[in-house]
């Protein structure tokens, strides 16, 4: 869906797409990772944000992904986002960051189904926060039960629409609950080949 932008000025049919076009789409998504630094700008100095941006830039991971037409730049950009704009609510706690925010965990759900590591890893991070912050600030880190639910509709609503095609795949919405459950499996240790050190 996310590649029709860039087809669709240039190709009316399958045969008139090119490499060049299919291309265009991860290294838009893989430099749009940069640009989420620009939500966070408050919190870094100048060296930080160009730093930051470099090694984003010259990551191993992007410049390689950044080349196929496959999710990984999109998933980045998704994961980037979810990132910045939860930095962006947790700083102001206003419900249009919770909305984005939401909007962002949608369209990471939807990208890739290693979304469930991602989302581990973001709530590891959050609940590490919560533990070590000083107990006058603790109060701050759980947000409003209102911006929870808005959060979860939007996530759940932008997920659904896109990993269906807007509801014209509605089967599809079966196969997201069973992409994810492998993980759950191997987590708890069964299929993986090596001890977890």
């Amino acid at each position: 869906l996310l590649t029709w932008p860039f087809i669709r000025p240039f190709a009316t049919a399958i045969p008139g797409v090119s490499e060049g076009m299919l291309r265009a789409v991860p290294a838009f998504f893989g430099t749009a990772c940069i640009m989420t630094l620009w939500l966070v700008r408050r919190w870094m100095s100048p060296g930080g944000l160009f730093a930051a941006g470099l090694l984003i830039a010259l990551s191993p991971g992007l410049v390689y992904y950044g080349r196929s037409y496959i999710q990984e730049t999109l998933f980045c950009f998704f994961s980037f986002g979810l990132m910045a704009c939860g930095a962006r609510y947790a700083a102001g706690r206003t419900w249009p960051w919770a909305v984005l925010s939401g909007f962002f965990a949608g369209l990471t759900a939807a990208t890739k189904e290693t979304w469930v590591l991602s989302a581990f890893a973001m709530a590891a991070a959050i609940a590490l926060l919560a533990l070590f912050s000083p107990r006058g600030s603790r109060g701050r880190i759980r947000p409003p039960a209102g911006h929870l639910l808005l959060f979860a509709g939007v996530a759940l609503t932008s997920t659904a629409l896109f990993y269906s095609t807007f509801l014209t795949q509605p089967a599809a919405l079966l196969e997201l609950g069973r992409s994810v459950a492998p993980y759950f499996h191997r987590a708890s240790g069964g299929e993986h080949a090596h001890p977890w050190f």
